[in-house]
């Protein structure tokens, strides 16, 4: 496959950069994969760069597994893509393997195990009783220097620390931590610079202080750093995340240059530069759509989320080319209800609109917030190694546990947690797997990926990185997006990154109430910044409520 096929100029002055590192803003739609995927291939075909010389990083397993997959159609090389934590984990190990062989092998806590430990530590030090102290350490973690801004969080942060160490443990944040400090010594460095010569992360707004520091040192260490990303989908400041970091880049690593992509293939024009004024309402849009001006967005106010809801439910029936002879008339052609997306804030939002949606016979699938389903639960507490290792391989090692668990009908997750498994080779590999359980963010999604006609519904964190023929972003009103007390930027961000998952239709709307018992509720104040772009403006009132009327055949 030729490399630079189909890439725009933009696209290929990315693919072809030769300066020491690269930074790539890349507005959604832009062709990020595509580029990421073709500027790999040119290191491996054009500067032959062996494929072990090559590190690509990515957030999530499935993300990264996607990644090795279009590698490997272009050019049939395997290449080492891994997430951070991922990384970190064989990096230590080999370097444990190397430097302290004596020593025994550190094996690696789930998630669960780790909270037990760390807050049974901190009830030895006489810390306040009822508070996660797991997870306050947890957030700390995220920033560097480890943000320890308690006595009692230093104190448990170095108490939980040595215990690891004695113990031969590692939990999912003391990774990346534990990979820094390595990196931070010569010897380390010179490790490192053994093994790797390109470094490429994909969904840079992401990274972390920590991640950031990482990579810095593998500049410092010698590696080519590229990084894609775009700072208006920065959305994960609660996991220390920060745009901050892509301007950071072009300042810290020596001789680093930028190319942004600005051509847009997924999203018309207003959509764009009405989610830019949403971000960026002083300055003039940057990104230019290949798909022309396209359709206004078409604002709806509500009394109430009753009305919100059967709306929707309404809408969607009509795009599906629905019972009346009218909605059947202004149907638009979807490939399937699959096409369709309803966006919110926070899952609460969703509720009435499920429902609704449900009582229609209307397939839809609701992404759940984040959370190891009962099963799954019962089968992490279940593996052990012993069993493992007697075992032929990993399927007829899971196959047993999950019979001697009674486990017959596998939820979402579980059946994501053993999809995934079958790449597993050995006991590391699957411990890491039962840790990183990134794939939950995917796994209510599953069914939507192999053809399943029916409606999404995702929180606007959860579809990140999806895109959609028609958009419903509901819930537009002070207080839900942007949420209060809530950083007014990154819900910016959160708005940005909803409206340009929509390629087609963007429906927005707000209630004035939300809930019964609540005080009148108001609408965002985003709504403003994008009303230029607005053109339908409807308000429904329960009490002249519209009935399609049947058309007359004569």
């Amino acid at each position: 496959m030729d490399a630079l096929g189909c890439l725009n100029d933009a696209q290929r002055r990315a693919v072809l950069a030769s300066c020491p590192h690269l930074l790539i803003q890349a507005g959604p739609g832009t062709g990020k994969t595509r580029v990421l995927v073709s500027r790999i291939v040119h290191l491996l075909t054009a500067r032959n760069l062996p494929h072990d010389a090559i590190l690509a990083i990515t957030f999530t397993r499935h993300a990264a597994q996607e990644l090795v997959n279009r590698i490997k159609a272009a050019c049939s090389v395997p290449v080492s893509c891994h997430t951070f934590h991922a990384w970190a984990y064989d990096f230590l190990r080999d370097w444990q393997s190397v430097f302290n062989s004596t020593s025994m092998p550190f094996r690696l806590l789930q998630e669960q195990e780790a909270a037990e430990i760390c807050n049974r530590i901190a009830c030895e030090l006489g810390l306040a009783k009822g508070r996660n102290w797991y997870g306050l350490l947890s957030e700390a973690r995220q920033f560097w220097p480890v943000a320890l801004n308690t006595c009692e969080l230093k104190q448990l942060f170095f108490a939980y620390q040595d215990y690891l160490q004695r113990e031969g443990l590692w939990d999912y944040d003391h990774l990346l931590l534990e990979a820094l400090n390595v990196l931070q010594t010569s010897a380390g460095r010179d490790f490192f610079a053994g093994r790797t010569f390109h470094v490429l992360v994909d969904e840079f707004q992401d990274v972390n202080a920590v991640q950031y520091e990482l990579l810095r040192q593998m500049a410092l260490a010698g590696a080519n750093i590229t990084a894609i990303g775009d700072a208006n989908q920065a959305i994960y400041g609660f996991r220390g995340a920060s745009p901050a970091f892509m301007q950071l880049f072009l300042q810290d690593l020596e001789g680093a240059e930028c190319v942004s992509l600005q051509e847009v293939y997924r999203c018309p024009q207003v959509f764009l530069n009405a989610a830019q004024a949403v971000v960026c309402p002083s300055q003039e849009a940057t990104l230019i759509s290949a798909r022309g001006q396209g359709r206004p967005i078409e604002l709806r106010v509500f009394d109430n989320a009753y009305q919100e809801a059967d709306w929707v439910a309404q809408e969607i029936e009509a795009l599906a080319g629905g019972f009346s002879m009218e909605r059947t008339e202004n149907a638009m052609s979807v490939g399937s209800l699959a096409e369709v997306a309803v966006l919110y804030r926070t899952h609460s939002v969703s509720d009435e609109i499920w429902r609704r949606l449900n009582e229609k016979g209307i397939p839809c699938a609701r992404v759940q917030p984040k959370a190891v389903s009962q099963d799954l639960q019962l089968l992490l507490k279940g593996l052990t190694r012993q069993e493992f290792e007697e075992c032929a391989n990993v399927q007829t090692y899971l196959g047993q546990v999950l019979k001697r668990l009674g486990l017959q009908a596998p939820s979402p997750g579980l059946s994501a947690f053993l999809q995934l498994a079958e790449g597993v080779s050995n006991w590391e590999e699957l411990q890491e797997l039962a840790t990183d359980l990134s794939f939950l963010d995917t796994a209510m999604r599953e069914p939507l990926a192999v053809g399943l006609e029916a409606v999404s519904m995702l929180s606007i964190h959860a579809a990140k990185g999806l895109e959609f023929s028609v958009v419903f972003l509901v819930g537009m009103e002070e207080g839900v997006l942007p949420l209060f007390s809530a950083d007014e930027a990154e819900e910016a961000r959160l708005c940005y990154v909803a409206m340009t998952r929509a390629k087609e239709r963007l429906h927005v709307s707000w209630c004035r109430h939300r809930h019964s018992k609540q005080a009148p509720s108001n609408p965002s104040r985003f709504l403003e910044r994008i009303l230029p772009y607005v053109v339908t403006k409807a308000e429904v009132d329960s009490r002249q409520r519209r009935r399609p009327k049947q058309k007359r055949l004569f």
